[in-house]
Formats: C-alpha cells, sequence, structure tokens
C-alpha cells in the first residue's frame, strides 16, 4: 500500500510541476511624452490584471520602467536608464507599483530601451524560473532605443542573442504613437524573440494592446499537457490560478 501511495504521489507531484505557467515582466518607458498613456494604464489596471485570469496559468509578474541616461543630450538630471518597481511575485503584487508610477524626463527622441531589456533579461528583476513554460517581456514605449546605446554599446543584436540564450525570452512590444523608428524597432525586438507587436496609436488604444500582448503569453503557456496521474479517482491535481499555487485534493 505504501509502495503504491508514494507512487500516487510522485505522479500527482509530477503533475503539479507541470500545471502551466509564466513569468511576465512589463518593461515601459516613463519620459514625459507617456503621461496619457501612463495614466491609461492606470486606469484600466483591474481589466488588465483580471486578464491574467483567463487561463489556468500560474503567473509571476514583475514591473521596470526606463527614462535615459541622466546626461545630456540623451536625458535629464533625474532620469534612469533601468529602475526595477517591482520584481517577479506571485499575484498581482504589481498592481501598486503600477499606480504609483509617474511620468517625467527625457531629452533626444531615442531612449534607453536596450539598457532595460537587457538588466531585464539579465535578472535585475530576480531570477527567471527555470521551468517557466514562457519568459516574456511586455515592452511599452513611443520612443526608438539608442542604436548603439552611448555608455553601453548595446545594439539591437546585442539584445536579441541575450533573449535567445535566455533559454529564451521573447519580447511582445506595444510601440505607441505614430514614431517609425519606434515602431521599426519594436517590430523588430518582437518579430527577433518570436513574439508579437501589439500596436497602440493614442492613449485610449494601450490598455486592449497590452490585455492582447498579455493575452498572447498565456496562450503560449498554455500550449503543454500534464503528465497522466496513476491515482484513484479521489485524488485531483488542480492549478490555483488565483492563489499562484497548485495541490493534490484528497476525496
Amino acid at each position: 500500500v505504501k509502495f503504491l501511495f508514494d507512487n500516487w504521489v510522485a505522479d500527482a507531484n509530477r503533475a503539479i510541476s507541470a500545471c502551466p505557467n509564466a513569468d511576465i515582466a512589463f518593461v515601459i518607458d516613463t519620459t514625459g511624452s507617456m503621461f496619457d498613456d501612463i495614466a491609461a494604464v492606470k486606469a484600466a489596471l483591474a481589466s488588465i490584471i483580471d486578464a491574467l485570469d483567463r487561463e489556468p496559468v500560474i503567473v509571476r509578474l514583475a514591473l521596470a520602467t526606463f527614462k535615459d541616461f541622466p546626461v545630456r543630450p540623451f536625458g535629464s538630471p533625474g532620469d534612469f536608464p533601468f529602475r526595477a518597481d517591482s520584481v517577479f511575485s506571485l499575484g498581482d503584487d504589481v498592481r501598486p507599483a503600477i499606480n504609483s508610477l509617474t511620468t517625467g524626463g527625457g531629452a533626444d527622441i531615442p531612449e534607453s530601451v536596450y539598457t532595460a531589456l537587457m538588466q531585464t533579461i539579465g535578472g535585475s528583476l530576480g531570477a527567471w524560473r527555470p521551468d517557466a513554460n514562457v519568459k516574456a517581456i511586455i515592452l511599452m514605449g513611443d520612443a526608438p532605443p539608442h542604436d548603439p546605446e552611448p555608455f553601453t554599446g548595446f545594439t539591437l543584436d546585442t539584445v536579441l542573442a541575450a533573449a535567445e540564450a535566455a533559454d529564451p525570452i521573447v519580447i511582445h512590444a506595444v510601440p505607441v504613437g505614430f514614431h517609425p523608428s519606434a515602431h521599426l524597432f519594436f517590430t523588430a525586438l518582437a518579430e527577433g524573440t518570436g513574439g508579437g507587436v501589439f500596436t497602440a496609436s493614442t492613449a485610449a488604444d494601450v490598455p486592449d494592446a497590452i490585455i492582447r500582448a498579455i493575452e498572447e503569453v498565456l496562450e503560449s503557456a498554455t500550449d503543454v499537457t500534464p503528465p497522466t496521474i496513476s491515482a484513484p479517482p479521489d485524488i485531483t491535481v488542480e492549478c490555483n490560478v488565483a492563489g499562484g499555487a497548485a495541490g493534490v485534493e484528497l476525496g
């Protein structure tokens, strides 16, 4: 009996570990030109968070913001090329971080997009789970990156190589507005990592674009099949998305 029970527990644990899961990092431009777009994200935050519960996926979220290097002519005093606002955590702990976002700064048109992405890919928001079905960045901004980037020398190829080496990490892009270079580079970042492009022409379009990007990530994460459990019918395994956990229920 003990042998059978141990086998059932081992199978259940394997099924739990196979519950669909995703790590999603939001990387957002918060320079002054993004003021109405950030306001739209805050206003629609409940709908955005609710989108995470539409599929049975255990999700960890993180948030990073960026402006530019605080050196003229690139940025203004007080700017930063990357900031970790909320490290990876289960549930909707990212909510207060998004609600706390403010906009301002920036000087020239390009921003420190590449530094923000490289820091995120490299684990500055916490380690990416090695067993995550999907590791994704949702990048939102209205300006192109410096290419090459001052001080770091990062280029598009640098970011694409780093994302691929990280198992890989997929970048989904939300370009805001109509800047042609922003669309060009955001599309290259997304297509170069297997991600999608979700354009927001105006601030009013931003929440829907983010939700569509989230749904794309969740759809990818659910493309897994948990192993069959050789247990009696009164033992079930359930992925508890809202609690960010999974468990075995005994009848």
